[in-house]
């Protein structure tokens, strides 16, 4: 296995030929390389943020906690609100916390915040190393679960197929994982 890890440079910025092996094999699509797309996992700007701050973790600490790199960097570094997905969530309970206001911004933001965070931390370590975190793995899809509740609930998403963001975020990650699963990564 590839242990080398990679990162994206100035000049090139998000790019293929930065990225692990690994992750050009299952993440190829446009949408991991798109830097101004808001629904992309590194085109909005927590996205970016946080694949920025999880390159300058890896290059000055070599070793990261993934699974609690998303609590850490809004926690700790940015001095907000952490809420991870919660799985057993229901839609009524969902509605309440986003009525509330989350580090003065809507809670909706604020939850989508975090799962842009997660998100990103799971392709930036896929995209970096090769290899994703079990645990972070299950956030990922909790995140994308989330969010394509909040569509359905707050945005008025009311089509049967969810955004194509998270599709396609969705296939590619699952992808990974049944592979994962085949070839005990």
């Amino acid at each position: 296995m590839d242990k080398q890890l990679y990162f994206d440079n100035d000049e090139d910025g998000l790019n293929i030929l930065t990225s692990h092996p690994v992750f050009r094999q299952f993440f190829s699509d446009d949408l991991y390389y798109d830097c101004a797309n808001e629904e992309a996992p590194f085109g909005n700007d927590e996205g970016s943020d946080t694949l920025y701050e999880l390159q300058d973790c890896l290059r000055n600490r070599h070793t990261v906690d993934f699974a609690d790199f998303p609590r850490w960097l809004i926690e700790e570094e940015w001095e907000m609100t952490y809420l991870p997905p919660q799985s057993e969530q229901t839609d009524e309970q969902l509605w309440q916390q986003a009525a509330q206001t989350i580090d003065g911004l809507p809670g909706e933001q604020g939850l989508l915040l975090v799962d842009q965070v997660i998100l990103a931390t799971a392709f930036g370590q896929l995209k970096i190393t090769g290899q994703l975190d079990d645990k972070l793995q299950n956030m990922a899809f909790q995140s994308l679960d989330r969010q394509e509740k909040m569509c359905r609930l707050f945005w008025n998403w009311q089509k049967a197929e969810p955004p194509n963001s998270l599709a396609i975020m969705r296939r590619d990650l699952t992808a990974y994982a049944n592979s994962c699963q085949t070839a005990k990564c």
